[in-house]
């Protein structure tokens, strides 16, 4: 008989929410509505995805947890290199002969990413949130974000229906730190044992939270981050299917 959880954690982007429209898209409108207009126009795909998840990767690993050294309050600093490494050579330029409408990008960015309306609920989470409330069980949320995550939470209705929001730059630690792990139990007062984790990315959801001692299940949406050769003995494809766990 499988085990039956009575506390349940939660990842945040990719589990419960993610970006309404395309990232590469909210760059570009928000670079041709701030910035003053280019000599030579830029075409609608300039900014690509790809590029932004390179720039994103590549300074995760030289300033891990965006940038948490205990020098800046909040995570803007990073974002801002990101936000810059992500636009093609040409529109750098631009961006460093117009150092404070650059400035107003950056910072027109990572609001609007603070806020409800840059982020979609999937339709499976506030009934599987409400059932589990339902049934006197306990939820927290782990997730490897900048302190905006608590904002973005209440302003999707989806803060009320959790106990705690624990994020990697409140912990200054990233999943797959057991350490993170840990203290959700702590929060949770249950051992690790009997927390069930539940997230879409392998490495940090699903073999961090086992290696801390917890139960775990890989949330697959269909997308990449659960194409993997680790071997998952537990997988779900949508939030609603833990409730058979509890």
């Amino acid at each position: 008989m499988l085990p039956k959880f009575r506390h349940v954690t939660l990842d945040a982007t990719g589990t419960l929410f993610r970006p309404r429209n395309c990232v590469a898209s909210v760059y570009m409108d928000h670079f041709l509505a701030i910035m003053p207009p280019l000599i030579r126009p830029v075409s609608e795909d300039a900014v690509s995805i790809k590029a932004f998840g390179q720039a994103f990767k590549t300074h995760l690993a030289a300033s891990p947890n965006f940038g948490m050294d205990g020098q800046s309050e909040t995570a803007k600093p990073w974002w801002g290199r990101v936000i810059f490494d992500t636009f093609p050579a040409d529109m750098q330029t631009h961006m460093k002969a117009h150092p404070e409408p650059a400035t107003q990008l950056i910072d027109a960015l990572y609001t609007y990413y603070a806020c409800g309306d840059a982020w979609e609920v999937y339709p499976d989470v506030r009934p599987a949130l409400d059932a589990l409330h339902a049934e006197n069980v306990s939820i927290g949320v782990i997730s490897n974000f900048d302190n905006r995550l608590h904002s973005i939470l209440r302003d999707l209705d989806l803060d009320s229906r959790v106990d705690f929001v624990l994020t990697s730059w409140d912990h200054r630690v990233m999943k797959p730190d057991p350490s993170i792990f840990h203290e959700a139990a702590r929060r949770l007062h249950c051992r690790p044992a009997d927390l069930l984790h539940v997230g879409d990315d392998v490495r940090n959801d699903y073999v961090g939270a086992v290696a801390a001692g917890c139960s775990a299940s890989l949330l697959d949406r269909g997308s990449q981050a659960c194409n993997t050769s680790t071997r998952v003995e537990h997988t779900v494809t949508s939030l609603l299917d833990i409730l058979a766990k509890i």
